[in-house]
This record gives structure tokens, C-alpha cells and sequence, in this order.
């Protein structure tokens, strides 16, 4: 590294002219974003998606035409979705079986004696 990048000094935006903020500490905040950015989101292929939710890949494809299923992400022409959203979707369609309950009470379909 050179002497003239280790020492080079850039003003923090919207600070004042004695503030400063150098190379090093500012690759290292960029560092941090990174590594919260990365923790924070996890994008999974539609192959990965159509075995967790044991759907064909061709199913969730009709899905993203139909505006059905999970969110997803076009990225350069790849289709992904954020684990977050697939999460989310399973949640949602998340059903509690109806109770029958059979003998001894009315239900409204047998006659009265």
C-alpha cells in the first residue's frame, strides 16, 4: 500500500471540515454493512424452494406467472427467493382442521324423530 492511500483522508458527509474519516476505518464500515447485509437476507434457487416445499419446480414456475406462491427475486434473469418470504408463505397457508363431532348433537342434517 502507498503512502499517499494510507494517508489519504476523505470528510465524513455532513460533517464538519475537522471530522475525517480514513480509507482503512471506511473499508471496515463497508466490511461491517457487508457481513449485516449477508446475515440479514438469504436468497435460495427454485430448485431449493420446490424441495422444501415438495412442489415440482414446474409448479412454482406456473405459480410466478399465475402471481401465486412465494415472493421472489429477479437477478440477471435468475429467479430467486428470500428464505424470509417462503417462511412467510408456509405461515400463511398454515390451516387448523375443522372439529366434527359425530353422535348425540344436532347437526342440522339428520330429521327429528
Amino acid at each position: 500500500m502507498s503512502m499517499r492511500s494510507q494517508n489519504h483522508v476523505r470528510p465524513t458527509p455532513g460533517a464538519s471540515g475537522s471530522s475525517v474519516q480514513t480509507i482503512e476505518s471506511r473499508n471496515i464500515d463497508q466490511a461491517a454493512k457487508r457481513a449485516t447485509w449477508s446475515s440479514a437476507i438469504k436468497l435460495l434457487s427454485t430448485r431449493q424452494v420446490s424441495e422444501i416445499l415438495d412442489t415440482p419446480e414446474s409448479t412454482l414456475r406456473y405459480w410466478r406467472c399465475a402471481g401465486f406462491g412465494p415472493s421472489y427475486i429477479k437477478l440477471g434473469g435468475r429467479i430467486k427467493y428470500d428464505e424470509a418470504d417462503v417462511q412467510a408463505y408456509v405461515k400463511a397457508n398454515r390451516r387448523i382442521p375443522s372439529v366434527r363431532v359425530h353422535g348425540g348433537i344436532d347437526d342440522g342434517f339428520t330429521k327429528a324423530g
